[in-house]
């Protein structure tokens, strides 16, 4: 974070721009911290711009170094190597207001900048100072991630748009504004913006300035101060870039290697676990141009005791990002939360992942959780909760064993959860769901066929008999099913879950009628 500091040349050119300067000369470019009269016997200070409206006062053989003055010169002042500025006598007195406002500016930018600093030394966070400068600079100043997720903001917020207090109190920024920002930012694609911008959004009758952050090159956040007036204060934009750098530092210090990609996924997935709307995460995804497997399911890991509250958040996390370096992980309710892609035609994780998953568990004293494998992310929240689940119901039922998939208890679930209606769907073999997709995209019958062989206890005559097929295209056709699903039609586990599963679609069925 740069020294804020006002230079002598960066006072000339301010006052240039008000037309009250004649001419300058500037012979060294010195810090400048205050303003005084110069009087007779003044001691000269290199760091002080001295101001007199007649040189004939001045004892030329005690020029100072910085010199402020009006009216005509005198002998042997052109030849005096200092810093002076020359305005006319008529803006003598306003241009020393507007060096002392220029002034306290820059103190009141220095004492920012150490309280921030201070913030970042003791890892106290940005909130509080963050509040300071909103109440000074009468303005909200939010930072958000690349999907709308807000890192930190000023409280009270001061936009008293309803839907802008309500999207903050929860922790992310308003739909609207989100696509706003993604369309400024694809319209301005390719413009380096290294000050902050002035813009409006006429959504909300809103106007801000706005900062991009960049770590390695790449655009991971932005710093925003946001108010109704076009009015902002005149040091909004040195402050919006040093909350900016703050940022940066917080990001680059953390407790975890940053990387924009990588920390958008993992806000996004804990807040989809706190129950953000559709409407939210549909908005993020596409601010963010995220991308997800086209099918997925979760894993929860945790301690089989507790071992601190840092464990999980560092060490297991950091376990487990060695271990799958391409997955999304994050620590979530005493766990650590991993988002796993399958294969398109899979339902399970590969042997080899669920047997370093075992290792790990073994090593560590941890146990896992897998839940059913899915497809649309803005489903993931009911998906953790199986794995999460499938851990709490190995306990009860004292299974031995460190990795357990929902699948396998989701009959002991639908019993503890008894007329639960709203997740029924979801205590289902996900083989059900593969066979009705397929069965709509190819005008086959595939689940009735299934269904019916569960419901006989699997006997093949008996479903040929009652579906009018001869046994070989019965034969063919459960052989398409097993190559769908990958199911076990011998194993009488797999067969126990499945007539589970069609008693529980076609209670489902009869109720929604």
């Amino acid at each position: 974070m740069g020294v804020i500091r006002l230079l002598f040349k960066k006072l000339e050119e301010k006052l240039f721009e008000t037309g009250n300067v004649l001419s300058a000369q500037i012979v060294k470019d010195r810090e400048i911290y205050d303003l005084l009269p110069m009087a007779e016997g003044t001691a000269s200070r290199d760091d002080v711009l001295y101001a007199i409206q007649d040189l004939r006062q001045m004892n030329i053989t005690a020029a100072p170094a910085n010199l402020l003055w009006c009216g005509e010169p005198i002998n042997g002042f052109d030849s005096l190597g200092i810093n002076w500025i020359r305005v006319s006598p008529e803006s003598f007195s306003s241009v020393v207001e507007r060096i002392k406002l220029e002034l306290l500016n820059s103190h009141t930018l220095q004492s920012i900048r150490f309280r921030i600093m201070e913030n970042l030394l003791h890892g106290t966070g940005l909130g509080g100072i963050m509040n300071e400068m909103g109440e000074v600079l009468d303005t909200s100043i939010v930072i958000m991630d690349m999907t709308g997720k807000i890192l930190a903001n000023t409280q009270p917020f001061k936009i008293r748009d309803t839907l802008w207090q309500e999207s903050v109190s929860r922790g992310y920024c308003p739909p609207f504004f989100i696509e706003h920002i993604r369309d400024v930012r694809q319209s301005h694609e390719g413009e380096e913006e290294p000050d902050p911008v002035y813009r409006y959004c006429a959504d909300r009758r809103i106007c801000y300035l706005s900062h991009r952050i960049y770590l390695n090159s790449e655009l991971c956040a932005y710093a925003f101060m946001i108010q109704e007036s076009q009015e902002f204060h005149p040091l909004c934009g040195e402050v919006l870039l040093m909350v900016g750098d703050a940022m940066l530092e917080v990001m680059r210090t953390g407790p975890r290697s940053y990387s924009a990609g990588g920390h958008m996924y993992r806000n996004l997935l804990a807040d989809i676990f706190n129950g953000i709307s559709p409407t939210q995460i549909q908005a993020r995804i596409q601010a963010g141009e995220m991308r997800f497997p086209v099918r997925m399911c979760i894993a929860a890991v945790q301690p089989r005791y507790f071992r601190g509250d840092n464990f999980v958040r560092d060490a297991l996390t950091a376990k487990l990002s060695m271990l799958f370096p391409k997955t999304t992980l994050v620590s979530y309710h005493g766990a650590v939360v991993l988002l796993f892609a399958l294969d398109k035609e899979s339902l399970e994780l590969p042997e080899e992942t669920v047997q370093q998953l075992e290792s790990l568990c073994r090593q560590e004293h941890l146990v896992c959780g897998i839940s059913n494998p899915f497809k649309k992310v803005s489903s993931a929240r009911h998906y953790y909760d199986q794995a999460a689940r499938v851990i709490e119901l190995a306990g009860i039922l004292d299974e031995k064993g460190d990795v357990f998939r929902y699948r396998e208890f989701s009959f002991y679930d639908l019993v503890a959860h008894e007329g639960a209606e709203r997740k029924l769907g979801f205590y289902c073999h996900p083989a059900l769901a593969i066979l009705r997709e397929y069965d709509s995209d190819n005008n086959t019958e595939l689940y009735d066929l299934l269904k019916t062989y569960a419901a006989t206890g699997f006997n093949q005559n008996q479903t040929a008999t009652e579906l009018y097929l001869h046994r070989n295209t019965l034969s063919y056709r459960k052989q398409k099913i097993i190559s769908l699903t990958g199911l076990d039609l011998e194993d009488r586990e797999t067969q126990f879950l499945l007539q589970c599963s069609f008693r529980i679609a076609n209670y489902m069925e009869k109720t929604r009628r």
